[in-house]
């Protein structure tokens, strides 16, 4: 009874602990001139919390200018690139007989290999401002 109630008590505190943590905004320089302007970016699948924070870092960065959007949208900025490779031994020849005291063997087949790569654009959310 006491194990019970001492694995409960720990997969609740587990629990609790998890929902604990706060979410935190995602947003990244990508280039700022102060009080000029840049480009801030954010994940593609980005929510609203990572949006006010690229809000608040383009107000920072204007000061006590305020900053207009000047175009957003989906850049990519790389590529990822995934091997995958498929090896098949080869199998040996078998004995069949012989033909006036020569061995006759059928075919055994050789060993292959075979590559296939998958190449996809990394892409992010980019907004780009300047300061007005």
């Amino acid at each position: 009874m006491k194990k019970e109630v001492f694995l409960i008590s720990i997969a609740v505190l587990f629990l609790a602990g998890c929902q604990a943590m706060p979410y935190k905004p995602y947003a990244r320089r990508v280039k700022m001139k102060p009080r000029v302007g840049g480009v801030v970016a954010l994940k593609l699948d980005h929510n609203e919390q990572d949006r006010q924070h690229a809000e608040g870092m383009m107000s920072k960065s204007c000061g006590a200018k305020k900053f207009a959007v000047l175009e957003e949208g989906e850049v990519v900025i790389g590529t990822e690139t995934k091997s995958n490779e498929t090896r098949k031994a080869g199998t040996e020849g078998k004995k069949m007989g012989s033909l006036f005291g020569i061995p006759l063997t059928s075919a055994g087949t050789d060993p292959s290999k075979a590559t296939s790569s998958t190449t996809l654009q990394k892409k992010e959310w980019q907004i780009k401002y300047k300061c007005s």
